[in-house]
């Protein structure tokens, strides 16, 4: 079946008036590789969220065709004025051209070393997750990755997966954009590597500038291990590396973020400065590569 499905897409929705979403990637243009699904949608903006764009499908039976078999069903679904998701925000009418894959989230596991006091997220149950790269093979043998693929990596936390160091390596090698959301408890060897192609921002969430707040908020006594990672990386590749502190009541007061300021003066890598988990990037190059291919995703991670 495979490219027959493509083709078919391309003959009854190419270049007419549609309604779709290019924020889920309804329209064919996202995967979210969820930690036991695959899924469309990211988003919460509206309540009864069909099933159908929250798991196309569990991890082991899902394949080329039936991703292209969901966009396809969903493309037609779109059109009715009834369907729920024509009350969000995101769902617009516009001109469809069958685009390849721009962008796919990472996020197999939702296992973390870390057990910070904001997050409700993760699990300290130990997963293995899953390997992305066969599922990414499978849409690269038949030409529907665009080769400036944008890999959002995020959980969990990333770094605990049997499978990241080599998927990152494989996904560095391919060309690809990535962003690595991680406490950097864990170096990566994978990671300075994929730095080291200039196409991979590399996001690091402290939340802290002292030892005692780092505990607190962090829920692990790694905080000077994770600082020592940070210089690790920033020593060469700075401007690619994103230092994230969440603000809340917990650490922002005026002591604590001058003891952050102080740490990352001797850091050089650039703050993020956020509220809970609610933060967007600005001016990064990987950042502007995901606007302009206009995917405007959730952060994660």
């Amino acid at each position: 079946m495979s490219d027959s499905i493509i083709a078919g897409i391309k003959e009854r929705y190419e270049g007419k008036e549609l309604y779709s979403c290019r924020q889920s990637g309804i329209a064919g243009t996202r995967i979210n590789l969820d930690p036991y699904c695959i899924s469309f949608c990211h988003e919460a903006e509206i309540p009864d969220r069909p099933v159908e764009v929250t798991k196309v499908s569990d991890i082991k039976s899902f394949s080329f065709d039936k991703y292209y078999n969901a966009v396809n069903i969903l493309l037609e679904k779109f059109q009715d004025d009834s369907y729920p998701c024509r009350k969000c925000s995101q769902c617009k009418k516009e001109e469809y051209h069958f685009e390849k894959i721009r962008y796919v989230t990472v996020c197999t596991s939702m296992y973390c070393n870390s057990k910070c006091i904001y997050c409700n997220s993760h699990t300290t149950k130990q997963e293995r997750g899953y390997d992305p790269v066969p599922i990414i093979q499978e849409f690269e043998e038949h030409s529907t990755i665009d080769p400036e693929c944008y890999f959002d990596w995020g959980g969990g936390e990333p770094t605990q997966n049997d499978f990241f160091e080599d998927s990152v390596t494989y996904f560095t090698s391919n060309g690809y954009w990535q962003r690595i959301n991680t406490n950097a408890i864990e170096y990566s060897d994978a990671v300075y590597d994929a730095l080291s192609a200039d196409k991979t921002l590399l996001r690091i969430s402290v939340d802290s500038g002292t030892d005692e707040t780092y505990r607190i908020v962090k829920g692990t006594d790694s905080g000077r291990k994770v600082w020592d990672n940070i210089r690790r990386y920033c020593k060469n590749f700075w401007g690619s590396v994103y230092i994230k502190y969440n603000v809340f009541n917990m650490n922002s007061d005026e002591e604590e973020i001058e003891a952050f300021q102080g740490l990352q003066m001797g850091h050089p890598g650039k703050i993020l400065p956020g509220l809970g988990d609610g933060i967007r990037l600005e001016d990064d190059q990987a950042h502007r590569h995901q606007q302009e291919s206009q995917h405007h995703p959730a952060e994660i991670g």
